[in-house]
């Protein structure tokens, strides 16, 4: 009951953090990618399926939101709000969505739960599940009002992880089947729900490949690799979103690769190759495979993926994902005089608990090698986290081959055991790609949780036999010699004694232990509710009220022309079409919707023309001053940002020559200036001005 009760208290508090922007902000999606889900998810209420043909999206082609979108989690939505109605809920679908992060997100501690708790004990599971559903980090992508993926797919991540190593721990072939399917229906839901599946689904063949090399390959890991990530693969050929491609992808085949080896080693090397050249047997077999996949796939990952994996990569001239700011790399930064450090605001002190939870397994019994590696883990881990690429690839490898280290020094009987390699292997993973797109602080967050559980756990466990030596020590010391004779015929009663004294002292020792993680706990709860008080929700009320003269003054075809990231608030709350939103399929269409801003008059009247661009509508606050969102339109048009404007000496925006001449700031100009720049077309009229100035729309009548 008392398990059962933590967790229902953490749920409560999770969920309550959530929703703590809304007495601030109203009942209302963020301003991003919710307005798109929403939109999808009333689709499906009313039709039973995805839009498979979208004209209000990317104008004049459309969009098939189907098989570019995860489905499942659009129908799960569906499901539960027509569930909720059935039982009289009187919600509308939109608040529905609004608080449904809230809610779904902290059901991730019952699986967080579970998973430590099989791994150490239940006291280091409910440390973990508190630090999962408090963490800013968490809490920052499954806010209420952020209505996307993650709110799902991460506590369908953790689930599939507990089932895996369920199986793994699994004593019979029944269980480890049982355990297997669960895991891979756990990975399938994942696969058709959050483009993040593919961590778990690359990261098992790693933790198998590494077993492969170091001997550690069993029967039951074999088991639940093959049945859970087989049965990923088959799925992707049946998600819309995947079946077109997937088969080709680098990703696919890292699973297929490993697949195939691990069958050869269980079935034919470990039979017939010594024990010695086994490893490099192993290795040797994988790379032929892989080399003779590479011709099956269709190139190695780009874009969003290729920033993820490679930090070093040179983005092309016009590369639109490198103006998205959720996918810029994390470093540590002075703001201000101040220090910016997403990877300290998201976890806070429990941060510093991620490369400790990591080394503990490996520090069993004294040894100073041991604590020097350890040490180097600790410094690089965090040095990576916060520096630039290069350095920061540096401090990875040291902690790589420090790890490795740390494998070979330690007796074999005193090493992880293969489910603490895999948290150990995923937390370095996580890591990485946290540190290459901040936008994936969520993932990392999962195994914040878990290493910080396990720090719990295994260094409760070393101080308990630590204070139990102190207490047979002192007790043997204070034994007098003149008392021998007493001692011999006392010996067993004392024997009886001092283990009760240790055990009392190690009582004393977790309550300290549990008290300073409470106070972590609370703490981390504090700044994350400042952090969710403060997140706003919906639109300014400017945009609320150009987007309703547009629905009020415009036709239903009338094409709208604006910046990407305005394409979703015009589909949705106005109901018209765009030429680009912020789903950035098209990234050549985006770049000619750059140019049309960002270089001459003329250029973008031939753009409106081509595009029957009806009204063009300029946000002045985030469009026009320096730093605004001008500047990621200037690189998309491969411009140079210092052409356009600068910064005088009485603080007030200078525009340059180029600037001058753009479409971009002849609009703005009208009302961000004292002498507006000239229009030379007469067919852009200004037809709406919100009641602060900060969007106006313009009507084009070629």
């Amino acid at each position: 009951m008392l398990q059962v009760g933590a967790l229902v208290l953490l749920y409560a508090a999770g969920a309550y953090l959530r929703l703590a922007p809304l007495p601030t902000w109203g009942v209302y999606v963020t301003a991003d990618d919710p307005v798109l889900h929403v939109r999808v998810t009333e689709y499906v209420l009313e039709h039973g399926h995805l839009p498979r043909n979208d004209t209000l999206a990317w104008y004049p082609w459309g969009q098939n939101w189907e098989r570019t979108l995860p489905n499942f989690r659009y129908y799960l939505t569906a499901f539960l709000f027509s569930i909720g109605r059935s039982l009289g809920m009187r919600l509308s679908l939109y608040d529905f969505c609004v608080i449904f992060p809230a809610f779904f997100a902290p059901l991730a501690v019952v699986p967080m739960f579970l998973l430590v708790r099989l791994l150490r004990d239940w006291k280091s599971g409910l440390v973990s599940a508190g630090v999962l559903v408090l963490s800013n980090g968490y809490l920052s992508r499954t806010i209420a009002g952020f209505y996307r993926h993650e709110q799902v797919g991460i506590p369908l991540l953790v689930l599939c992880m507990y089932f895996f190593v369920k199986s793994m721990r699994s004593e019979t072939l029944r269980d480890t089947l049982a355990y297997s399917v669960a895991s891979g229906t756990s990975l399938v839901l994942l696969t058709g729900t959050w483009s993040g599946f593919r961590f778990l689904l690359d990261g098992f063949p790693v933790l198998v490949f590494f077993a492969l090399l170091v001997g550690r390959m069993g029967r039951r890991l074999l088991i639940a690799f093959l049945v859970t990530d087989g049965m990923a693969l088959a799925s992707t050929f049946f998600w819309p979103n995947l079946s077109s491609y997937f088969f080709k992808t680098f990703e696919f085949s890292v699973v297929v690769v490993v697949m195939i080896t691990a069958l050869a080693y269980e079935f034919a090397l470990k039979k017939h190759v010594d024990a010695e050249r086994l490893p490099l047997a192993t290795a040797g077999l994988a790379a032929v495979v892989f080399l003779l996949m590479l011709a099956t796939i269709s190139g190695l990952p780009v874009g969003r993926l290729e920033v993820v994996i490679n930090p070093l990569r040179t983005p092309p001239a016009g590369d639109v994902s490198q103006t998205v700011a959720e996918h810029a790399a994390m470093r540590l930064s002075f703001v201000g005089g101040k220090m910016d450090w997403p990877a300290m605001s998201s976890y806070g002190w429990f941060l510093f608990v991620v490369p400790l939870g990591m080394v503990l397994p490996f520090l069993k019994r004294e040894d100073s090698n041991l604590v020097v590696l350890s040490m180097l883990v600790f410094t690089c881990f965090l040095l990576f986290l916060a520096l630039d690429p290069y350095p920061a690839l540096v401090c990875y490898a040291i902690v790589l081959l420090a790890m490795a280290g740390l494998w070979f020094l330690c007796p074999p009987a005193d090493r992880p055991k293969n489910e603490e390699v895999m948290m150990i292997l995923f937390a370095l993973l996580s890591a990485y790609f946290f540190k290459n797109m901040i936008r994936l602080n969520i993932l990392f967050s999962v195994f914040v949780g878990v290493q910080s559980g396990l720090f719990f756990g295994t260094a409760l466990d070393m101080a308990s036999l630590h204070m139990r030596d102190q207490t047979a020590r002192r007790a043997s010391d204070s034994r007098s010699r003149k008392r021998k004779e007493r001692k011999r015929r006392q010996r067993a009663m004392e024997g009886r004694a001092e283990p009760e004294a240790a055990r009392a002292g190690v009582n004393y020792l977790q309550v300290a232990m549990a008290g300073f993680f409470v106070i972590l706990l609370v703490f981390t709860m504090s700044t994350s509710y400042k952090s969710a008080k403060a997140y706003p929700l919906g639109l300014r009320e400017d945009w609320f009220q150009a987007l309703d003269w547009i629905e009020e003054n415009s036709e239903p075809d009338d094409v709208i022309m604006s910046w990407w990231d305005y394409g979703y608030w015009i589909q949705t709350y106005a109901g018209r079409p765009t030429i680009a939103d912020g789903a950035t399929t098209n990234s050549s269409q985006i770049r000619r919707l750059a140019r049309a801003f960002m270089t001459t008059e003329k250029e973008a009247y031939q753009f409106c023309k081509e595009f029957n661009v009806r009204y063009v509508v300029v946000d002045v606050t985030d469009d026009f001053y320096p730093g605004a969102k001008w500047t990621a339109m200037a690189v998309i048009a491969e411009q140079r940002i210092a052409d356009y404007m600068g910064t005088g000496q009485d603080g007030k925006p200078v525009i340059y020559d180029k600037g001058s001449k753009c479409l971009l700031f002849r609009l703005a100009s009208r009302v961000a200036l004292s002498q507006p720049l000239a229009l030379e077309h007469f067919e852009f009229r200004q037809v709406f001005q919100s009641s602060r100035g900060q969007v106006i729309v313009y009507e084009f009548k070629p």
